[in-house]
C-alpha cells in the first residue's frame, strides 16, 4: 500500500519510452490502460478527494468536483493531449471499465445524496463516468478501448466509437456489439490471453470469434 518498494523497483519516463521502442521495433503496438472508474484505488494515494472514502475507495467518485480534472491531467501527461504523440503515442487508449462494483456509491452518504439529487440509479453513475472520461480522452485524439461490461449494461448507449474489448468465455458481446456497427476486440480468458502459457496454438485457432 505504500507504492514502489525502492526507488529501483518502479518504471522511469525513460523506461516507458524503452519498452514502446523495442516492441515498436517488433511491430507490437504499446496500448496504456488506465482503468476507470473500478479497479483504481491505488489513486488514492495520492489523490485521496477522487475516491469516496479511505473505508470505500472504490470506484472512483462521480460526485467529487475533483474527479475529472485529475484523470484529464493524468491523461495528458500519457497522451501528450493531441492525437498521435505523448509519452504513450498509440491513437487508442483502453479506459477498462470492467468488473465495477458501485456498492461504495450507495455506502458513502455524499456520494449516494448526489445520485438522489439528480435522480440518478448506481448504474446511471457507472454510464456518468464512463462517457465523461471517453469525452476526455477523444478530446485528446485517442480512440477508446473498454472491456465488454461496458456494453453489457450500456449497450448501443455508448458513443459509437467505443472499441468493445470481449474476454469473458461464452460472451456473445463481440456478435451483438459488431452488428450493432461497433468496433471489437476479441480475447477470450484462457483462450487468447497472453498470460495462458499452457494454451497451443492449435486451440487459438481453433476458436471462432462468432461463436462467442
Amino acid at each position: 500500500g505504500e507504492g514502489a518498494y525502492s526507488p529501483f523497483e518502479r518504471y522511469t519516463v525513460e523506461d516507458v519510452e524503452d519498452i514502446i521502442e523495442f516492441a515498436r521495433a517488433r511491430g507490437i503496438r504499446c496500448v496504456v490502460e488506465i482503468d476507470t472508474p473500478g479497479h483504481a484505488a491505488a489513486m488514492c494515494k495520492g489523490h485521496p478527494e477522487i475516491c469516496p472514502s479511505p473505508d470505500c475507495p472504490q470506484p472512483l467518485n462521480p460526485a467529487s468536483n475533483a474527479t475529472l480534472p485529475v484523470l484529464e491531467g493524468l491523461f495528458n501527461d500519457l497522451t501528450g493531449g493531441k492525437r498521435g504523440s505523448g509519452l504513450f503515442y498509440d491513437n487508442m487508449m483502453h479506459l477498462g471499465g470492467d468488473e465495477v462494483d458501485t456498492s461504495c456509491w450507495t455506502k458513502t452518504p455524499s456520494v449516494a445524496q448526489w445520485l438522489a439529487d439528480r435522480n440518478m440509479t448506481t448504474d446511471d453513475g457507472y454510464l456518468y463516468m464512463v462517457s465523461n472520461v471517453q469525452a476526455i480522452v477523444h478530446a485528446q485524439g485517442r480512440d477508446v478501448v473498454g472491456w465488454e461490461e461496458i456494453w453489457n449494461h450500456f449497450g448501443t448507449k455508448l458513443d459509437k466509437s467505443t472499441i468493445i474489448q470481449q474476454w469473458l468465455p461464452g460472451s456473445s458481446a463481440a456478435k451483438e456489439a459488431t452488428a450493432a456497427g461497433y468496433r471489437v476486440i476479441w480475447s477470450t480468458d484462457g483462450v487468447w490471453y497472453l498470460d495462458g502459457l499452457k494454451v497451443t496454438w492449435e486451440t487459438m485457432y481453433q476458436q471462432e470469434p462468432c461463436d462467442g
